[in-house]
């Protein structure tokens, strides 16, 4: 098993960040989880939760990339519709 410390994993992300590939995939995951959504389901409290834990993947995620590399990410980068629309299952 590989060991993989704080400092690594952090250096690891923000490569990956600089990179044009690593910009998408991180703006894909940003979309997927509702990150610039705000979800409160007054008839399910459950599902609020369920909304903001989704939201809290990409926040601890963003919180050890250069602000360099996450104002790009965050406001370069659109997805579009067919990305988007994951239930259309094509």
């Amino acid at each position: 098993m590989i060991e993989i410390s704080k400092k690594t994993y952090v250096e690891a992300l923000n490569r990956l960040a600089s990179t044009d590939d690593g910009k998408i995939v991180l703006a894909a995951i940003m979309e997927s989880v509702g990150w610039n959504n705000t979800t409160l389901s007054s008839d399910d409290p459950i599902k609020t939760q369920f909304f903001a834990v989704k939201r809290g993947v990409y926040g601890a995620i963003r919180s050890d990339i250069k602000a360099e590399h996450l104002k790009k990410i965050e406001f370069n980068y659109m997805l579009t519709h067919d990305i988007k629309n994951k239930n259309t299952g094509k």
